[in-house]
């Protein structure tokens, strides 16, 4: 799925995932229950690169 994306899309979801919060005790990103945090987890997920938690978004594709 992820190879077919435009690179858009790549370079979206690799600007996200090295901007939003590391969880430091668990692997993925911590959304913080900050309303931009959750924006930018949830957009991994829709983008699908990352599948959602409780506590924001744990990526599915190695290179994120």
């Amino acid at each position: 799925m992820v190879d077919d994306y435009p690179e858009w899309g790549k370079e979206a979801a690799q600007f996200l995932a090295e901007n939003l919060p590391k969880a430091s005790d668990r692997p993925g990103w911590h959304d913080m229950a900050s309303t931009a945090y959750q924006v930018g987890c949830m957009a991994l997920v829709k983008l699908g690169f990352a599948d959602a938690t409780d506590w924001g978004a744990i990526g599915i594709v190695a290179e994120l």
